[in-house]
Order: C-alpha cells, then sequence, then structure tokens
C-alpha cells in the first residue's frame, strides 16, 4: 500500500516538473518575444527615455533667454503681471514633460478651469527637451505682453529655438524624433495659451474711484499718483490656479493706526522718514544697496524671481523631471500669492493701509505739500501686504520645501547689470537659507521707505501660507 501512494506521489511530483518546464519555456519564448517587439519599435519610433534622464540645462537656457525678454520689456513684466507669465510658462514646461515622468500626472482636472492636455503617442518615443523647447518658444512668442511682439523678438525667439533644435540633432535625435516632440510641446502649450487668456486678468474694465484727500485721523491710504495710475485694482478678479489655495489667511493687517506721537504707529514712520530703520546694523550704502538690488526696475521686473529658481536649479543640479517640477509648483504658488496679496491691499473694510508717504507728509511733517519723497518711488496702490514680501515668501516656501531649510545659494541676478549709480553692477548676495533671502527681500522694501517692516513680515508669512496650501491640495505625483 505505502508503494503504491510513494509511486502515485513520485509520478503527480514528475507532471509537475514537467508542467513547470514548459511553463519556464513559454514565459521564456513570450519575453523574447516582447524583447524583439519592443527593439523593433524602438528602431522605428525611437528610444523610449524618460525625463530624469536628460538634464534640466534647455530648461535654464529657456529660463535665460526669457529673462533677456524681461529685461527688455520690464515695465510690462513687473508684479503681479510678470507672475502671471511666469506661472503659464512654467506649467507649460512642466506639461511638456510630464509624460514622460511615469510617477507624476498633469494638472489637468487639478488647476482651476484647464483643459485636457495633449497625450503622446503610445509606443512612440519623444525627446523631452525637445518638448519643452517647442512649448518654451510658443508660450515667449504668443503669452508675453504685446510690447515684446516685435519682429525683432519674435525673430529672436525662433532663432533661439531652433539653435536648441539644431543642437539636439547634433547629439543624435532624428529628425523624426524632434518634429514628433516639438509638435506636441507647441499643442501643450497652445492650450495653456488659449486657457490663459479666460483668467481675468485684465477683468472688469473702469475707472477706480477713491478718496484722494488724507484724513489724519482714520489713516485711509490715498492714491500716491492719478487714479488713473492706481496699480491692479481689480487683480483680486483674477482666475486663482488652485481654487482653495487662500484657505487659512490672515485677511486683518496687523495695525494699530494712530496719529499721536510715541505711538508705535508713529515711531515707525519716524524711523522711516528719518532712515534710522536698521535692525541688522548695516550701513547706510548697505541698505540702499540692498534696496536697489531687489528694486527691479530698471531690471527684470518679477523675472528676479525667475532668475533665483533658475541659479537654485542649477546649483542643486536636479534633472529635467525634478526642475520642471520645483519651477511649476513656484510659478503656480507665487501667482495665486499674487491674488491674495492683492485681494488684501484692496479690502477697504479692513485694510487700505496708508503708505508711509502720505503719513509722513500729513501728519509727521504737517505739510501735504512737502517735496519731501521715498527713497524708492511709492507704487501707487495700498501699503499692505507687501507683494515683493509675499511673492517671496510663496517662492522661498516650495524652494525650502524640495531643497531644505538650510539650502545656501548665492543670487547672482545683478553682478554686472549696470544701473544708475552702478556702473560696474550691484555684485551678488549670498544667502544662508531661503528664510535669509526672503527676509532681506522684505527689509529692502522698508530700506527703501515705502512699506513697514510688520507689512513684510505678514506679507512673508502670507506668499508661505499659499504656497503651503498649493503644495497640499494640487496632487502632482500619482497615488
Amino acid at each position: 500500500m505505502r508503494q503504491s501512494i510513494n509511486l502515485s506521489a513520485r509520478l503527480l511530483l514528475l507532471c509537475l516538473v514537467i508542467f513547470i518546464s514548459c511553463q519556464k519555456e513559454t514565459d521564456k519564448q513570450s519575453v523574447v518575444h516582447e524583447e524583439l517587439q519592443s527593439t523593433a519599435a524602438n528602431r522605428e519610433n525611437g528610444h523610449l527615455k524618460q525625463t530624469k534622464t536628460f538634464s534640466s540645462a534647455a530648461l535654464l537656457r529657456w529660463m535665460d533667454f526669457q529673462l533677456d525678454l524681461y529685461k527688455a520689456n520690464v515695465g510690462s513684466v513687473g508684479g503681479p503681471s510678470g507672475m502671471r507669465f511666469t506661472a503659464y510658462t512654467s506649467i507649460a514646461a512642466y506639461e511638456s514633460v510630464v509624460p514622460g515622468m511615469p510617477s507624476y500626472q498633469s494638472l489637468s482636472g487639478q488647476l482651476t478651469d484647464m483643459p485636457a492636455m495633449p497625450e503622446t503617442q503610445p509606443g512612440y518615443a519623444y525627446y523631452w527637451p525637445e518638448c519643452l523647447n517647442a512649448a518654451m518658444s510658443y508660450i515667449s512668442k504668443n503669452l508675453l505682453p504685446p510690447v515684446t511682439k516685435t519682429s525683432e523678438q519674435i525673430a529672436a525667439i525662433n532663432n533661439f529655438e531652433a539653435v536648441l533644435h539644431n543642437e539636439f540633432a547634433d547629439q543624435g535625435a532624428s529628425s523624426e524624433l524632434l518634429d514628433r516632440s516639438a509638435a506636441f510641446g507647441r499643442q501643450v502649450a497652445e492650450k495653456i495659451v488659449l486657457w490663459s487668456a479666460t483668467d481675468r486678468a485684465a477683468w472688469p474694465s473702469g475707472a477706480f474711484t477713491t478718496s484722494t484727500t488724507f484724513d489724519v485721523t482714520t489713516g485711509k491710504w490715498i492714491p500716491s499718483g492719478t487714479l488713473a495710475s492706481v496699480v491692479l485694482p481689480y487683480w483680486s478678479y483674477t482666475r486663482k490656479l488652485v481654487a482653495n489655495s487662500l484657505n487659512g489667511i490672515n485677511s486683518l493687517n496687523p495695525f494699530t493706526y494712530s496719529n499721536v506721537p510715541g505711538s508705535d504707529f508713529y515711531k515707525i514712520n519716524e524711523q522711516i522718514y528719518n532712515n534710522t530703520y536698521n535692525p541688522y546694523g548695516y550701513t547706510a550704502d548697505q541698505r540702499k544697496l540692498i534696496n536697489t538690488y531687489f528694486r527691479d526696475n530698471p531690471g527684470y521686473g518679477s523675472g528676479h524671481y525667475m532668475s533665483i529658481i533658475k541659479q537654485v536649479l542649477a546649483k542643486a543640479g536636479t534633472a529635467l523631471d525634478i526642475s520642471a517640477l520645483v519651477f511649476a509648483q513656484a510659478g503656480i504658488s507665487s501667482m495665486d500669492a499674487s491674488i491674495a496679496c492683492w485681494t488684501l491691499k484692496y479690502d477697504q473694510q479692513n485694510n487700505y493701509v496708508v503708505r508711509p508717504l502720505n503719513y509722513i507728509k500729513n501728519v509727521l511733517l504737517a505739510d501735504p505739500t512737502s517735496a519731501w519723497t521715498t527713497i524708492m518711488t511709492t507704487p501707487n496702490h495700498p501699503e499692505w501686504p507687501s507683494g515683493h514680501s509675499t511673492l517671496a515668501g510663496a517662492m522661498g516656501e516650495v524652494l525650502m520645501q524640495q531643497f531644505g531649510s538650510d539650502f545656501s545659494f548665492t543670487d547672482a541676478t545683478y553682478e554686472g547689470f549696470v544701473m544708475p549709480g552702478y556702473p560696474n553692477g550691484l555684485g551678488s548676495r549670498h544667502y544662508s537659507s531661503f528664510d535669509d533671502m526672503t527676509q532681506e527681500i522684505g527689509e529692502s522694501r522698508v530700506y527703501g521707505q515705502i512699506h513697514y517692516p510688520q507689512s513684510c513680515l505678514v506679507g512673508k508669512t502670507l506668499g508661505k501660507k499659499v504656497a503651503q496650501n498649493v503644495l497640499n491640495i494640487v496632487k502632482f505625483k500619482k497615488d
């Protein structure tokens, strides 16, 4: 009986071995067949490479080139208007390469009203730097303000795109691969430009009205220029890129207005007027240099933030995938932070905070006709929150989340950049952390006598909060 059982077991084992062997042979033939198919596809359609296998050189060079466009058109790309261009540019850059990032996904369906993006052809290879090259070229020609669309600048943009295209060809990319990639990049940018046109950035139109007489008892903001030149009073109507990016922001200004000598509000205006606000012990020339460095006009306007992002990415040495990701996160966060900032600036119920210029002339000097003026030209919009501090807070938070709180870098944006009073440029600024940088950007506005320190501190916090909301809400990575 036992011998019969053993014989049956041996037969069963033998059958199992034969079955497994046959299965392995079948699997082996299947793998070989798939490899042959893949090889054939690669020969016909190119080798499928992921975005992370490419350096970020093409993106950084395009950012450099766009900074030249900012420089040539600084009057039309300053402040929130410039951040809008940066935001859509960064989204187009990300969307042009994200199909080659298996762990990441398109932002379509997550950003407000963003349409579905074009899809790559299954089984076909794409040269991701060329996808980005075509997208950045189209964006530069079709999204920058009209003043940039001179024949000379359009020719320069086309030529820059062609230079990169030819370099990719010299590096071995086939014309078929590059043409397919360029077509995809352009399709992405076309969608982004059409989407941007519906964001109400220029709506509603019409004359802005407000009191032009300063009341020393209430201290509400009055324009520092004509009503016709009031800066972006309707920017709050602009569509946010992330619907809930303003959740949880502090909407009450931090000031207790007073025209009484000895009060906190009176004393900080005295410090600004006397140019004695100096918490870090800088000389007057050092404070003037810091203010000029972040005045950005003449300069790059809000392109200075793109310059900082570019320099950080270059130092970090991130590949194309992470560079495009960080660029998009910073662009989106800064755009929505600008909307948050301008929404609060023009909230007449809670804010409408007076500029030091008007307070000093009407209260400290008691002479509205005084010729005294601020070191930096006072912008024609309410004081609180500080716009630069808000934008810096948003951008700094994104960079800190990606690269850490102790990432040190040097901002050489204006090294060799000739400005009035600085024929040899402004040198560079070194920072031990992103917080260090954002703090100095805020302080620069106080040194220029156009902002109060508290406005810069709270503005920075506002920008950080918006960026945190964006990073928490938008799912760049797939689940």
